[in-house]
């Protein structure tokens, strides 16, 4: 987890809604079979203002080929 951040409280029996984002996606320079994707998770409240958002840097495997070279924000 490279930054979370919390803006409200969370309380029992709140509706909440998640929301992931695909920040960057890049390959692994050591292993070209793996590549790290950065998401950005956030906790939505009702009326869509963040109660809680979620960087978290994840390495995964990759087919030959199919990693990006950066992702559009």
């Amino acid at each position: 987890i490279d930054e979370t951040r919390w803006f409200s409280p969370f309380f029992p029996d709140q509706p909440l809604m998640l929301s992931v984002d695909v920040l960057s996606a890049e390959p692994f320079q050591p292993n070209p079979a793996c590549g790290l994707v950065t998401f950005r998770l956030a906790l939505l409240k009702p009326d869509d203002k963040p109660m809680m958002t979620m960087d978290v840097q994840i390495a995964m495997d990759i087919k030959a080929g199919t990693m990006p070279r950066k992702v559009a924000s």
